[in-house]
């Protein structure tokens, strides 16, 4: 097996198992990972020669793989963004209002940060 060889099937076994951090939210495995795969990646690059024949299914695999993991994470952040402005609104004071009988819209209670006057 040539080196180019190895390290495309070490990069491969690397995408498939950040998948499975990323679909188990395991932070911790996602973090291990990532360092392990820059200098296999590095090394790759460095390489530049031709992949060995019947080396075209694995590289399908590994792209195919890559933008999996990127289609997930953005995912996840797109989430933690949608939970930020949740939280965000919820922090809000709230504000009720109503329609009166005329269509208009009446606030019902004191904004915060005012008194309320009783007769």
């Amino acid at each position: 097996m040539s080196p180019i060889e190895r390290d495309l099937r070490k990069l491969a076994r690397l995408l498939d198992e950040e998948c499975t951090a990323l679909r188990n939210s395991d932070m911790d495995r996602i973090g291990q990972l990532s360092p392990r795969k820059l200098p296999l990646i590095e090394r790759l690059e460095a390489q530049r020669g031709d992949a060995p024949e019947g080396m075209a299914q694995l590289g399908e695999r590994i792209a195919k793989g890559g933008r999996r993991n990127q289609q997930m994470i953005a995912a996840a952040l797109d989430g933690i963004r949608d939970a930020q402005e949740l939280i965000a609104r919820a922090r809000l004071p709230r504000r009720y209002e109503t329609y009166s009988r005329d269509g208009l819209r009446h606030k019902i209670g004191a904004p915060p940060g005012t008194l309320e006057k009783r007769a």
